[in-house]
Formats: C-alpha cells, structure tokens, sequence
C-alpha cells in the first residue's frame, strides 16, 4: 500500500545520529554459519549489571539483504512465563463458557474474545522477541498487560446473553481492552525512537493501531446492537491481521522506506509458541483433573479419562514431530509467506482445541451428552487442531531421505480431519467417540513415525546397536605388574632423575596403565 507510506512519510524518517549507530553496529559484526546457515553477528551490548533501564537494540533485522542478529541462546525470560501462566486461567474460563452453553452465539462469543486476547498476547511477544531488555520497563508492562487482560477476562464471560450485570460486564471488558491496547501502543512509539532498524515497522504498526484503537472506541457507545458491536471487533482485528501480514510480507520490505527490515529469532519464536501450545492442551489434562472427583475406582468413567489423555499426548507428539524430517528448513527461515503461515495458523490451531479440551470434561463425565452440540464442538475442534498440525507440516522444507515421501507421511492427519468431520454424525456415545478418537491419533503417531525414519533403516539395528569400539578407552587384558612399576620410578627417584611427561609415558607404555 504505497499510499499509505506516503501519507505517514513524515513520521518514517530515520534520523541521521541513530541511523549511523545502526550502520557502526553493522559494520562490527563478524560472518558466522551455523548449520549451512549464514548470517552476521552482533556485538553484544552486555547492559551495566542491575540497571533498571536498558537501551532497547534490535536483536535482529536485514540489512542490504543480509541477516544480522545477536547471537547466543535466548529461552523464554521468566516475566514471560509468568504472562502465560495467567493466559492458562483466561482460556479456561472462556472455553469453559461454551462447554456450559454450548450454543452458536455463545460460540461466536468465545471466538471474538480469544482472537482479541491471542492479539494482545501476540504483539507482547514480538516486543520481547524483538527488543527484549528485562529492564524495569517491560516488568512494568507486563504487570500493566496482566492487569488489565485480568480484568477483561472476568467481565467479558458475562458479556450478553440476558445477564442482568451483562452492559456493565461489556463496558468494562472493552475499556480494560483498550488500556492495555493503548499501552502497548505507546511502548511502539516510544521504542522507534531508539531503534531505528525497525522504526518505519513500529510506527506504520503504531498508526494503524491507532486507527483500530479509535475504531473500537464506538464499542463503547452503550445499548448499542450486538450485531454492531461483534462486526466492529471483527473489523478492527482484520485489519489489525491484515497489516500485520503486509508488514512482514516481501511486498512492504522492497519499499524505499525501508532500508532495514524486520526479522524473527526463530530458535525464541518457535519456544514461545510451542508454550502457548502445551498451555492449549492443559486444557485436556484440566478436564482429567477437575472433575477428579467422578473418577472412582476403574470404571468407564476413567477409561475415558485416559482416552483423552491419549489424545491430548499424540496432539503433542504430532505438534513436535511436525513433518518428521530431521534435516529440513524451519517455516520461519523458509521464506516469509511460509513464516506467516506458521504464526496464522497458530490462532485457529489453538482456539480449536482449546475448546475441544474443555469440552473433553463433559466427556468424561457423562455416557450420553444431554446437549449434542457439544459433540459438534469437540469433533470440529480436533477437525480444525489437525488440519492445522497438517498445514504447520507443509510450512517446513524437509531435505532428508525417509522411508515414506512427506505426503505420504502426513496422509492419515487429512484421514483423521475427514472421519473427525463426520464423527458427530454417528451419534456415538462419549464412551465409543472418545475410543475413536484416541485410536485414530495413535495410529497417525506410529504411521508417521514409522515413515519418518532413514530410508535404509532397519528397525532392529537399534536392538543389536553396538558402541563404536574405536572409540573406547584401550583397555590392556593383560594384568598390570603395578609392583614393577613402582621398583621403576623409585630407581629414578634415586638417581634424582626428573620424571618429565616423555619418562612418564615410556613408563606406562611399558607396564601397561595403571589407573590414579
């Protein structure tokens, strides 16, 4: 969209001084390559110990086509785990709102809420993954974010649906929102102006936020219909998505604006997500857990307990499998449509199964559902979490000989959606539809693990695996004389001879080692 990088074409200009700041941390960084992969090293600006603010630096971005990063492992910080821990509690509840309604509207609501609190979540991360300081600031922000994403959550369960409460619910689940929104907002701004690799990203992303900030100002108007209300949440997310995308799409990077550009680190982004995932499916183990109390000695109830646990662990299995290569290049460092695929689909992959975990409680419970709704729900949720895992697949480049080709491979999670999608139809019982379910993941787990192996691999050879003897310590069978060997270096010690490391090793080459 050109017009609009000339409309805000004042506010793009990088300044000279931190633009040449940018330019002498390029030029003293040193070619590196990791695996096949290479790219440019940043000098490190180790941070004065106990500071409590840092100056923010890109971690990483382009340059002239080049990849430039610091280098060094960067897990998850601590503040940021503390941040998920609160999303567990948030999705719950607003998963546990339609197992208790399962109805379309309670549905629709479910959804608008988790893409709007995932939103706030997602743009939390990029901060962190791209200017992560642990200062005093982004504690700050983080604690900010929580409180308000808090405060929204336990209103925005009691939005709608003739709950006396349900206009004040609403009203303050939207301003909550939109605190936390223009503090994330304003932490761009401020960041642009010392980062000046991704200033013209912050600012364009800034601005548009703005505009959806203002947009969802009319949810406020009160008594308004909520056909009004849910189209203008839908708008400003599409268009927050939408943006988001075109940012980070090569179209925006080849602009003349953007003489650096953005990049991920994959190893952070990759442990982020795969967070938010095993949070998702803690809902299936929540639903085992909770209603604990129903599960009394080995009856059906727990058998299907541990039906749902079956398939909450092959999800996971599935999820770190991905396509079954070993060699292969990750979807993030694949290319940037297939890197916006990987972070897209995480958002129906997770409120997919997120519901479906919930609702896996009601399975447990009951033989025969009362509301058949939830059948639907959870059915479809396991349709759509396993399509996703077969599309996440598709987004990586395998490059490794395996047994089976990497269509072939991934064949039964496109059975799976398929017999999913008509489960409900069966009107089976929770008993039977938790049995398919859960022997339907295990054979996709031992089909693509089977195909996921070296092409000339012989199953047994890890059976009859033997270390490679070369690599052993020698060993003498032949018994040490220890005695001759002390006769020996106490002769020398007599002739005040030294003991240099040459004597030494003709010693031990002689008698054989004899150990400390």
């Amino acid at each position: 969209m050109p017009w609009l990088l000339k409309l805000l074409s004042p506010i793009l200009g990088t300044p000279e001084k931190e633009r040449q700041r940018a330019l002498d941390r390029i030029s003293r960084s040193t070619p590196v390559e990791e695996g096949g992969f290479k790219f440019y090293s940043l000098p490190n600006e180790e941070a004065e110990e106990h500071h409590l603010f840092q100056r923010p630096e890109a971690l990483q971005f382009f340059y002239n086509g080049k990849l430039y990063k610091v280098t060094g492992e960067r897990a998850s910080g601590v503040f940021e785990l503390f941040l998920d821990l609160l999303y567990v509690a948030m999705i719950a509840l607003f998963s546990s709102d339609v197992a208790e309604h399962p109805d379309w509207p309670h549905l629709l609501k479910y959804l608008v809420i988790f893409f709007h609190s995932y939103q706030i979540w997602q743009d939390l991360r990029e901060t962190f993954d791209n200017y992560y300081t642990d200062d005093i600031l982004q504690r700050g922000i983080v604690l900010s974010v929580m409180i308000g994403m808090a405060i929204f959550a336990n209103n925005a369960a009691y939005i709608g649906f003739g709950h006396k409460r349900s206009e004040v619910a609403y009203l303050s689940a939207v301003i909550s929102f939109q605190v936390v929104h223009f503090i994330l907002i304003a932490n761009w701004f401020f960041y642009s102006l010392f980062i000046p690799e991704h200033l013209v990203r912050m600012r364009v992303m800034g601005c548009i936020n703005i505009f959806t900030f203002l947009l969802r100002s009319l949810l406020l108007i009160p008594h308004t219909s909520w056909t009004f209300r849910i189209i203008i949440a839908l708008l400003a997310l599409a268009i927050e998505r939408g943006f988001w995308v075109y940012i980070y799409s090569p179209w925006f990077q080849t602009k003349e604006y953007t003489e650096f550009s953005t990049a991920v680190n994959i190893e952070h982004e990759s442990d982020r997500m795969t967070a938010l995932y095993i949070i998702v499916l803690g809902e299936f183990l929540n639903s085992l857990i909770s209603d604990a109390s129903i599960i009394l000695g080995l009856d059906i109830a727990a058998g299907r307990a541990v039906m749902v646990l079956i398939i909450a662990f092959s999800l996971n299995w599935l999820y770190v499998h991905n396509d079954g290569s070993v060699k292969n290049t990750h979807a993030l460092r694949r290319s940037a449509l297939t890197a916006i695929g990987w972070f897209i689909i995480h958002e129906p992959l997770c409120a997919a199964l997120v519901l479906s975990g919930d609702i896996a409680a009601e399975f447990v419970k009951y033989d025969i559902l009362e509301n058949y709704n939830l059948e639907w729900f959870f059915c479809y949720g396991l349709a759509i979490g396993t399509f996703s895992l077969w599309i996440m697949a598709q987004c990586t480049l395998a490059r490794d000989e395996l047994v089976w080709p990497k269509q072939i491979r991934l064949l039964f999670r496109l059975i799976d959606v398929i017999i999913f999608a008509l489960l409900p139809f069966a009107k089976l019982d929770t008993s039977n539809t938790l049995l398919v379910a859960s022997v339907l993941m295990v054979i996709t787990v031992v089909w693509e693990n089977y195909g996921s192996l070296p092409k000339d691999h012989n199953i047994f050879t890890d059976l009859c695996y033997e270390p490679n003897q070369s690599s052993a310590p020698l060993l003498s069978s032949e018994p040490h004389d220890h005695s001759a060997v002390e006769q020996e270096v106490e002769a020398l010690l007599h002739a005040n001879e030294t003991i240099d490391p040459g004597t030494a090793e003709q010693t031990a080459n002689k008698y054989g080692s004899v150990g400390h």
